[in-house]
């Protein structure tokens, strides 16, 4: 039996039916020793555990309840002291460099945690008056001092002080009926300041339990612990369980961990606990993010924080928090583009509710039949329903004060007000399981008293949102409870962690301590940045005792509990230490703890830090040594491991672990030179996707894929894999590539529908004003469509823009002057019903084709000019007679486009243009260019015939596939670097494969040179 608990059971023993209070710094305390002191006498009677807070709160009591005053929580407190400190800057009380810095959230905290600290100490404003400059930082905390009394006046309340100031002046009148029976001091508790006093006025009702840690040896007679270090503190806590699982007979309910950091600790326990089902209680628990309550919450800030961007809302679909199909939500919630912000969520449920959104999911895709169209219809229509229905359930709670990505004026709003949308958000999400409902309960109880706040002057958003988190921080949750009550407390059948102060008062008889590295043991050196060592030293003198703790003062005090905590422990004790002291810092060295431990060897008693380094061998780290397995982890790297060393175990996991298997020899396999099914080789879906043998139309951007990469192909119109449709914000750009192209295209499409019957005004200027009203009425439409990141932004871009359709004016005139031809149509649509038409191959065979001819002309002669728009650039669709047949069938469009327009208008087609406005060119394709069409479409489709969707031999074309993340392709735009690990092996190897022959036989160059 320890020390105290000794003492506890002797003076039990004398004051048996008494009553007796047992003063401890936390009522857990005392609950702990109580239980233990039954487990070892039998029982007890007449002992209540309590704190000087309690003391001090029965002592006040009726004088509070006749004057209609109340103490108040740390949320009014919390609040009260804000609203203080805002009062004084806004009357410019302190001083300006002090101001300057008012609303960073570290100073204000710093000026909550000294006001409370001056005030509980019993220091008064005029005391810091007289003892600090007005200049200084601490100078500036009366005035904020003054105003948190008016606050607490007006409100009918009283923090800590005023408690414990109450109770002092009651004492007299109320102790006769509060401490009416014996009390026994837990040891090591000396309160300073206002609880000091009143400790000093229990006088001789007071009894001490006896202090281990006072005089004499670190440990007890008897006591030798064992010592090691570990490489993490992941890796520590894993050792301790392996020791805790060594001895026979020994249960989870005999352990006790005791922590110098109960936070970092407390985080790896809990996820090595969670995986190995071990039973744990834990006296803290763990933060609250540590629960899917706490993620929940911290997502909900992050999305209003960050303007509403909808990837976190796509995340909390996915894992389930809005709705049970969340997964199916979160992929259509890609469709919409919302992107960020409150317009594009209105846009989008706009879209939903009127069918437009129906309407978007329905267009036939690319070789789509009719039953597949009607399927997804349907499935578009139950799609909207359900996410509009969550998207207004979400939009309800978004306060009207929230940032706007792009705006540089920050909205005002209280962290009353966040807490409100946040609280909205926790009522929608659906959890399950006992203890994370209790943590949902915490959290939602917390949130409506923030909630309720009045008062509170606005603030910057990114200063209310910081206040709220902060008010939520020190929420703890404990996932592992698995019934309801006291998951802080030790309980039968489960480990129990604790912190030093609480250390041993389990009485178990098992004891580890983990954490005594140098760091952690030694505590700051910091001083407080308001309330120096100096200052506090001055206010002491001027109290007359010790109130204020200096640093110097705290490390005194962290030395003694640390010798008060091990001094009282009894049993099987083992002390331990990480040389990581976290990922982020260097090498933790060894405390004075450790040394001292190894020291209690009489042989050692003059040992140093090297003996000590020595003696402690190699840390004990993710390899179990000396035969400890906790879990299926250590069994196997024990296995795996001789010595330090790790052996190949590749073979046992492949033998164990056939899926795995099966994914080492694909990629063996596809690093090998052998084509096969892991390269795209797919004999067993030859003709599967064949459009000639399905008779379902093909587009030119499909066969263009085809002749780039058949494997790129298959992902997209063989398995029909689609990339998700993100908007992604970028504070320097409006509209990406493709939907800057939309726009133009539309531009022209109007602008040549309502000049087609007045081709000859196309010279004047009253044409380019048209144009240019048609340019800006697109732009507001997509503007209401995709609000811009910024005015500026949006300026450029529709500057960019209308200089763009200048440009294909200017075009279009040029033309009228060389080659005049008349508008017959624009936007042309061909490949269904009248308009269905087919490309005769070399083999007898007939392709039908599909697409959208952004022009046909005719020309003086009767012949047909096919005209196709190009936002981009012009590089890749210049033809060089060098080249292969249409570049390998790169560039298909212009001959798919003539042909259709010849067979559906009954002319000929003279010549196929790509017209690239952005550069003020055309490239023309005459009908020599395009004879060798059928010939390279029917080697393309020999890919789909046969099942050899073979990689491309050019990596460049990885660089922006929207498939390489399959491919393991990168592209480094800095420095136009692609590295693609499929390219890279074709190009290695594509030689001596027969299935590469039609590949490389397309692209292979004519002889000659010069641009046709």
């Amino acid at each position: 039996m320890n020390p105290v608990l000794a003492g506890l059971a002797e003076f039990d023993r004398q004051h048996r039916l008494e009553r007796k209070l047992l003063l401890g710094p936390d009522v857990n305390y005392g609950r702990e020793l109580l239980g233990a002191l039954a487990r070892c006498t039998g029982g007890w009677l007449g002992w209540e555990p309590t704190t000087l807070r309690t003391l001090a709160e029965e002592l006040v009591f009726v004088p509070l309840a006749a004057a209609g005053w109340r103490v108040a929580d740390d949320v009014e407190i919390a609040s009260l002291l804000d609203r203080a400190f805002d009062a004084c800057l806004a009357e410019g009380t302190l001083h300006a460099a002090f101001a300057e810095q008012g609303r960073k959230l570290g100073i204000r905290a710093a000026v909550r945690d000294a006001v409370l600290a001056l005030r509980v100490a019993g220091a008064t404003p005029e005391m810091v008056r007289r003892v600090t400059g007005r200049e200084s930082p601490a100078g500036q905390i009366p005035v904020v001092m003054e105003r948190f009394a008016a606050l607490l006046a007006a409100a009918g309340l009283v923090d800590p002080a005023g408690l414990f100031e109450g109770a002092l002046r009651s004492f007299d009148a109320e102790s006769p009926f509060v401490l009416d029976g014996l009390i026994v001091v837990a040891p090591g508790l000396r309160p300073r300041g206002l609880a000091g006093q009143l400790f000093e006025r229990l006088g001789d009702r007071r009894h001490t339990l006896p202090d281990p840690g006072a005089d004499g040896p670190l440990f007890a007679e008897g006591v030798t612990p064992a010592l090691f270090h570990a490489a993490t503190p992941a890796d520590e806590v894993r050792e301790v369980l392996r020791r805790a699982l060594a001895p026979a007979g020994v249960t989870w309910d005999q352990v006790e961990i005791v922590a110098t950091d109960p936070e970092t600790y407390g985080v790896a326990l809990h996820g090595l606990a969670l995986r190995n089902e071990v039973p744990l209680t834990a006296l803290k628990g763990v933060p609250m993010a540590r629960t899917r309550t706490g993620r929940a919450v911290a997502r909900v800030l992050e999305w209003l924080e960050e303007g509403l961007p909808a990837d976190l809302v796509h995340e909390a679909l996915e894992c389930g928090e809005l709705a049970p199909d969340g997964a199916t939500l979160a992929r259509a919630l890609r469709r919409p583009r919302i992107g960020w912000g409150r317009k594009r969520y209105d846009e989008a449920l706009r879209r939903l509710r009127d069918g437009s959104y129906v309407a978007g999911r329905s267009e036939r895709h690319e070789e789509e039949d009719d039953e597949s169209l009607a399927r997804r219809r349907a499935a578009a229509e139950a799609e909207a329903r359900t996410l509009a229905a969550v998207l207004e359930r979400l939009l309800a709670i978004v306060p009207a004060e929230v940032p706007e990505r792009g705006v540089h004026a920050e909205p005002q709003t209280t962290p009353a007000v966040l807490a409100k949308a946040a609280l909205g958000y926790l009522e929608l999400v659906s959890l399950t399981g006992g203890a994370e409902s209790r943590a949902r309960e915490r959290h939602l109880n917390r949130l409506r008293r923030l909630a309720e706040v009045e008062g509170e002057p606005r603030q910057p958003f990114s200063t209310a949102i910081a206040v709220l988190r902060e008010a939520l921080g020190d929420l703890r949750a404990w996932p592992l409870a698995a019934a309801a009550g006291s998951p802080w407390a030790a309980a039968g059948g489960s480990i129990h962690l604790t912190d030093l102060e609480h250390a041993g008062t389990t009485g178990r008889s098992h004891v580890f301590v983990v954490g005594l590295d140098a760091d952690r043991v030694g505590g700051s050196r910091i001083q407080d940045p308001i309330l120096t060592d100096a200052v506090r030293g001055r206010l002491n003198a001027l109290l007359g005792h010790e109130a204020l703790a200096t640093t110097a003062d705290r490390a005194a005090e962290g030395r003694a509990a640390v010798r008060r905590a091990l001094g009282g422990l009894t049993g099987h004790v083992t002390l331990s230490y990480a040389t990581a002291s976290s990922p982020e810092a260097g090498a933790a060295g060894p405390s004075w703890v450790m040394l001292e431990a190894l020291r209690g060897d009489p042989a050692l008693a003059a040992a140093g830090y090297d003996v000590l380094r020595t003696r402690l061998g190699e840390p004990a780290s993710a390899v179990p040594r000396d035969g400890l397995a906790l879990d299926e982890r250590d069994v196997w790297l024990g296995e795996l491991a001789a010595g330090p060393l790790l052996l190949d175990g590749r073979e046992v996991v492949r033998a164990v672990h056939p899926d795995l298997a099966r994914g080492l020899e694909a990629c063996e396999a596809r690093q090998g030179p052998e084509l096969s099914v892991h390269h795209g080789l797919l004999a067993e879906t030859a003709g599967r996707f064949d459009p000639v043998a399905a008779g379902r139309p093909i587009s030119a951007s499909s066969l263009a894929a085809l002749a780039t990469c058949p494997l790129r192909w298959f992902y997209k119109y063989g398995l029909g894999l689609r990339p998700p449709e993100d908007m992604e914000y970028d504070p320097e750009c409006w509209l990406d590539r493709m939907e800057r192209g939309s726009l133009l295209h539309r531009v022209f499409e109007r602008f040549v529908r309502e000049f087609r019957e007045r081709q000859g005004e196309v010279a004047g200027d009253a044409a380019g004003r048209r144009l240019e009203e048609i340019a800006r009425d697109e732009i507001r439409r997509w503007r209401n469509d995709v609000p811009p990141p910024g005015e500026a932004v949006f300026q450029a871009e529709q500057r960019e823009t209308i200089e763009i359709a200048h440009r294909y004016l200017q075009l279009e005139r040029e033309q009228a002057k060389t080659e005049p031809g008349a508008w017959l149509d624009a936007e042309y649509r061909f490949g269904f019903g009248p308009q269905a038409v087919a490309l005769g191959l070399p083999d007898g065979r007939r392709l039908p084709l599909q697409g959208s001819i952004d022009r046909v002309d005719r020309l003086p002669d009767g012949t047909l000019r096919v005209i196709d728009y190009k936002t981009g650039s012009a590089r890749m669709y210049v033809h060089a007679s060098k080249d292969a047949p249409l570049k390998g069938g790169r560039v298909l469009q212009a001959a798919l486009y003539a042909h259709a327009a010849a067979e559906l208008l009954g002319a000929a087609v003279s010549v196929s243009e790509y017209w690239f406005p952005t550069s003020d060119r055309a490239v023309p394709y005459r009908p020599a260019d395009l004879r060798d069409a059928p010939t390279v479409i029917a080697s393309l489709l020999e890919h789909p015939r046969t099942g050899v969707f073979v990689p491309t031999i050019e990596k460049g074309d990885c660089a922006y596939c929207d498939y390489a993340p399959i491919c393991r392709a990168t592209y480094q735009e800095r420095y136009h670097q692609t590295t693609s690990p499929p390219a890279e092996w074709a190009k290695a190897h594509a030689e001596s494969l027969a299935e590469y022959r039609g590949l490389l036989a397309r692209n292979e160059p004519k002889d000659g040179g010069g641009e046709a």
